[in-house]
């Protein structure tokens, strides 16, 4: 199982079909937030509601179920505070072993009391100064994990 995680785009409109014309082989494409964008530029993803969205266009939280895990996806922006712990406390009160969130525009890929925590950056611009990101993971047959950081190709 492929997955795409994707956020704070802040207005980019071409991100949603550039990656799903170059990963075809994905099978869920999810956005944590922050696309600034109207609700019928998304054919098929996944998507949160952000602090920059228009109030009440996405869900605040999403959850699914990928086989032998479970992720909750959300943006963060309405946790305090936003740490690690936080995050997984929240990911465990829904069952949950994987959360992906976006808002602070860097790239994290751990772990922390069980639940994996997962932020692809941000594709407008990360805060650390590295490029912008995204990120693949791959779910193997026996449920491990594999996250890869991507760059956007900037054009």
């Amino acid at each position: 199982m492929k997955l795409l995680l994707v956020s704070d785009t802040h207005t980019n409109s071409t991100f949603a079909t550039t990656l799903k014309q170059q990963y075809r082989d994905v099978d869920y494409f999810i956005h944590c937030g922050d696309s600034e964008l109207d609700s019928q530029e998304w054919n098929g993803w996944i998507r949160v509601q952000g602090n920059c969205d228009m109030p009440g266009m996405y869900q605040r939280m999403q959850i699914l179920d990928l086989k032998s895990h479970r992720m909750l996806v959300t943006h963060g922006h309405l946790l305090y505070p936003l740490q690690l712990e936080t995050l997984s406390q929240l990911a465990k009160q829904y069952d949950c072993d994987i959360v992906a969130f976006g808002h602070i525009h860097r790239f994290v890929h751990t772990e922390c009391e069980g639940v994996t925590i997962l932020n692809p950056g941000s594709y407008a611009y990360n805060r650390d100064g590295s490029e912008p990101s995204y990120m693949l993971v791959e779910i193997d047959a026996d449920g491990k994990m594999h996250i890869a950081r991507k760059e956007r190709i900037l054009q």
